[in-house]
């Protein structure tokens, strides 16, 4: 969303144009789902197949739609990639509609395997080198929960 529009929820944008994926993505379903769980707050899906972070920018500089929905990184990396003065054009607001998070899967029988990962992943959250490694790129510390 625009840094100077003054919506705070996906509530306050009932009516207007959301981009999002393709009508078979994650954010659709997601958004297909609120429509249906908020009555009369529905939103307008525009769907966009296989687009770009650029048509992205111009979508929502243009007015074409009033919002999106994005990851917090994306929503750094939209701002450093398609500011037209240095300062941040697009803001977060509300809650997460959605919070995934990474497992990783072994076969039962891979118990060195996986102890052996577990155990790297553990020591490098413990001395800060997983913190810093999201922060270089990823822009912010995806390992801890928002």
């Amino acid at each position: 969303m625009l840094n100077d529009d003054t919506a705070t929820s996906l509530e306050d944008l009932s009516g207007e144009k959301i981009r999002t994926g393709g009508s078979t993505s994650a954010t659709a379903q997601i958004l297909t789902n609120w429509n249906k769980e908020h009555p009369g707050q529905e939103v307008e899906l525009v769907f966009s197949e296989g687009s770009s972070d650029e048509e992205a920018a111009a979508a929502l500089k243009s007015g074409a739609a009033r919002a999106t929905v994005l990851k917090k990184s994306d929503v750094i990396k939209m701002n450093k990639n398609f500011s037209d003065d240095g300062k941040d054009w697009l803001k977060s607001v509300g809650e997460p509609i959605n919070n995934s998070k990474t497992y990783y899967l072994y076969r039962k029988d891979e118990t060195e395997l996986r102890d052996a990962i577990d155990g790297a992943l553990k020591k490098l959250k413990e001395n800060g080198t997983l913190s810093e490694l999201a922060i270089k790129w990823v822009g912010y510390d995806v390992t801890e929960e928002e």
